[in-house]
C-alpha cells in the first residue's frame, strides 16, 4: 500500500470521519484538510486534539482557522507525499472539490484513492457509486479502494448494516475494487466481525461529533 491516501466521495458520506479514524492509526503522520466544498465537519476543528495524538494537520495557510469558510489552500502536500511521508488527504468529490488535486498533480501516482461508499445517503447508492468512479476516471483520477461506512449513527440496526454489507461487497466485485475497510460502530463487532470480509476499522467514538472538541484550532 502507498504511504499516501486520498479519500473522496460526495458529501455526507463521512469522508472527513474515516480520515481521521484511518489517520489516528497511522500516527505520526499528516492529514490534507483539502475539501473545498463542504464547511463542515472539518479535521481542522479538532487540529489540537489529533495533534496531541501524533496527527498534524496540514494543506492550507489560514492556520486552520476554524472562522474561515473554505480553507485557504497552500502547496505544500505535495512536498509531503513526494518524500514519502504518510498522509491522508480529505478530498472532496466531484469536478470542483477534485481541484485541490493540482496542487500535487506531479506525485499523484504516489497516492492511493479510496471512495467512501455510505448508502444511507442518496448521493452514495450504487448506481451514483458507479457513475462516481467513471466520474473521477474521466479526471484522471482512479480509484483504488472502497471504504465502505454506512450507518445512520445512533439510529444504526444490524440488519441495515448486514444489508448494505452484502450490497457493497457484491458491487466490489463488479466494478473489481477491493473494499479495504468497512468502518464500524464499535458496539456491531461482536455480531458482524465474522460476517464482513474486509478489514473492520471499529469505532468506538466518531470525533467529527463531539461538540465540545470543535474550536479548538490555532
Amino acid at each position: 500500500m502507498k504511504s499516501a491516501i486520498i479519500c473522496t466521495g460526495p458529501t455526507g458520506v463521512g469522508k472527513s470521519e474515516f480520515a481521521i479514524q484511518y489517520a489516528l492509526t497511522q500516527a505520526p503522520c499528516y492529514l490534507a484538510d483539502l475539501d473545498v466544498l463542504n464547511p463542515y465537519f472539518r479535521p481542522r476543528e479538532v487540529y489540537a486534539w489529533l495533534l496531541e495524538r501524533g496527527v498534524t494537520v496540514i494543506g492550507n495557510n489560514t492556520g486552520n482557522s476554524t472562522n474561515a469558510d473554505l480553507p485557504g489552500l497552500s502547496g505544500d502536500v505535495g512536498s509531503y507525499i513526494g518524500r514519502g511521508d504518510k498522509v491522508v488527504v480529505d478530498l472532496a468529490g466531484s469536478i470542483a472539490g477534485t481541484h485541490p488535486l493540482t496542487l500535487f498533480q506531479e506525485v499523484l501516482d504516489r497516492c492511493e484513492v479510496w471512495l467512501v461508499i455510505n448508502l444511507m445517503r442518496d448521493e452514495s447508492s450504487i448506481d451514483e457509486a458507479r457513475t462516481f468512479i467513471l466520474d473521477l476516471k474521466h479526471q484522471g483520477l482512479n480509484v483504488t479502494g472502497l471504504i465502505h461506512n454506512t450507518h445512520l449513527l445512533d439510529q444504526t440496526e444490524i440488519e441495515l448494516l448486514r444489508k448494505a454489507n452484502y450490497e457493497v461487497e457484491e458491487f466490489s466485485k463488479q466494478v473489481n475494487i477491493p473494499i479495504i475497510f468497512t468502518m464500524l460502530d464499535a458496539r456491531f463487532m461482536v455480531d458482524l466481525r465474522h460476517e464482513i470480509n474486509s478489514t473492520i476499522l471499529a469505532v468506538d467514538s466518531w470525533v467529527m461529533r463531539k461538540e465540545w472538541m470543535k474550536g479548538d484550532s490555532r
